[in-house]
């Protein structure tokens, strides 16, 4: 986030920015805590979890390195989503007056939050067009796909596979139908375990533009 500052800019910031590791299903804050601080996200992925009417729990939003965590605590006193961690989580913690007081000086940290901020927008659109319409089938295909754009990129492609029940709360379906579907791609060698919880994956079957699976 603080890379569009120049090297005075970087110079003058305090030195209260702190950096963490958080355990596996660590919860960093809560819906509805007043939270006073910003977190950048240096290795891991983060789950944002909303609650229903009905009282589910749903993963509404999945964060990955280089994502801006609790940025409505720059506008509003209550956090919108519970945040917790899928995996270990390296995050730098930034109090929110200090992102404020740069705020004035740096219309370049302004753009980049602005940027962050359209990025989120994006994924929830993405969240809403492609993970919770369609068939079963469909839904975690598009949530493998996203999971293996937030890889490094390298071939093949190797993605750390989240846990049935954090499928189904992705995606809106029970976890009998996430199990079996997952079966059948492990089957089909979409998923090829590589290490525990790390898979291999093969998309090339799918036709992304209608999601069709190729012959």
């Amino acid at each position: 986030m603080f890379g569009v500052l120049t090297g005075k800019e970087l110079d003058e910031l305090p030195v209260q920015i702190d950096q963490f590791e958080f355990p596996p299903n660590y919860r960093i804050y809560s819906a509805g805590d007043v939270n006073e601080d910003v977190y950048t996200i240096r290795d891991g992925l983060v789950k944002a979890i909303a609650r229903t009417a009905d009282g589910a729990e749903r993963i509404v939003r999945l964060y990955k390195p280089g994502d801006v965590l609790g940025l409505e605590s720059l506008l509003s006193d209550g956090c919108q989503h519970t945040l917790m961690t899928m995996a270990t989580v390296s995050v730098c913690r930034i109090p929110t007056r200090i992102i404020k007081r740069l705020l004035v000086k740096s219309p370049r940290l302004l753009e980049q939050l602005m940027r962050q901020w359209q990025i989120s927008i994006e994924r929830a659109d993405y969240w809403l067009t492609h993970l919770t319409t369609g068939i079963i089938e469909s839904r975690v295909a598009w949530l493998l796909k996203m999971l293996a754009e937030l890889t490094s990129g390298e071939q093949p492609v190797v993605i750390v596979l989240p846990a049935n029940q954090e499928i189904a709360a992705i995606v809106d379906a029970t976890v009998e139908s996430v199990s079996r579907t997952i079966a059948n791609m492990k089957r089909e060698k979409v998923l090829v375990r590589v290490a525990p919880h790390t898979y291999q994956c093969d998309l090339g079957k799918y036709h992304f533009d209608r999601l069709q699976v190729v012959d």
